[in-house]
């Protein structure tokens, strides 16, 4: 009996510590559980606070159904709803002014995703009143919590891309001027380097020297154009070039040429006029030449 009862203090006393140490152990990892729920709950805030005072529209949508399973309060500014609520009962789709965008590029999409993890074009939206807006679209596919969404971000690019359309149509404009002039006009751009680049060609180049203005930049007829110079000519053009790198102002001389596929010399007027950056070098150089 003496015996049974010294085990009987002893498993009962191993009992009690046991459930102490567990209970102890369990009261640790609810602490640190709570902590955890905290610190998350916090992180939660904080990127609920970011996502909220960015300038872009953000919306979760969901992968199956294409939904909208969230929106941002920018989404409210830049579509013109009272609620970012509203957005919960669409398609993600019907934020395109053209409802059929997604289905037409399908394949431009998946193959942007499958590259490089991401869609991105200049898109037309409309808002709730039915207005459109230019929209920069970011759209990305990504799990979380075991099921997959898609993330849309979208930002107005309204005023950028009326002023784009603005500057193209004037560009388009005065590149027809420029085109139907009875003068050969260049554009020659040096980079850090040196390099020249030509940034625009006159198609009248045909009239004066003979060829195209593709032969004319292309290194094969590089020797060939400077054939169709008058031998004697040849030092004053020299010259030239020399007074316009030290002078870097307008320069103008009057010289011979011989244009491809002609017998007889015809003489040419051509006016330099360089352009200068902010350390005072040569960046680019109009010339306009006519035959005199």
């Amino acid at each position: 009996m003496l015996l049974s009862s010294s085990i009987s203090v002893g498993f009962y006393l191993l009992i009690t510590v046991s459930f102490g140490y567990v209970f102890a152990m369990s009261y640790v990892v609810s602490v640190q559980k709570k902590k955890l729920n905290q610190r998350n709950q916090k992180n939660a805030e904080i990127l609920k606070t970011l996502v909220n005072n960015t300038n872009d529209s953000i919306f979760l949508v969901d992968f199956i159904s294409k939904q909208i399973y969230d929106a941002n309060e920018k989404s409210n500014e830049v579509f013109g709803v009272e609620n970012e609520k509203e957005f919960l009962s669409k398609k993600y789709y019907e934020l395109f002014a053209d409802e059929n965008f997604v289905p037409s590029n399908r394949s431009e999409i998946t193959r942007e995703i499958t590259q490089y993890g991401y869609y991105h074009n200049e898109v037309l939206f409309k808002r709730g009143d039915g207005s459109e807006f230019w929209g920069n679209l970011l759209l990305s596919p990504f799990t979380a919590a075991k099921s997959n969404f898609y993330l849309i971000q979208i930002k107005n690019i309204d005023g950028k891309k009326k002023y784009d359309d603005r500057v193209f149509a004037d560009k388009e404009k005065f590149k027809f001027i420029l085109n139907n002039l009875d003068e050969f006009i260049y554009l020659v751009s040096y980079n850090e380097n040196n390099n020249q680049k030509f940034e625009y060609i006159s198609p009248y180049i045909e009239q004066l020297f003979g060829i195209t203005k593709e032969e004319y930049i292309s290194p094969k007829t590089k020797g060939k154009i400077s054939e169709v110079y008058h031998p004697d000519d040849l030092p004053q053009l020299k010259l030239l070039k020399e007074e316009l790198l030290k002078s870097k102002a307008k320069v103008s001389t009057t010289y011979r040429i011989k244009p491809i596929g002609k017998t007889d010399y015809i003489s040419l007027h051509e006016t330099v006029i360089p352009k200068l950056n902010e350390a005072g070098e040569i960046e680019q150089i109009l010339g306009i030449i006519r035959a005199v």
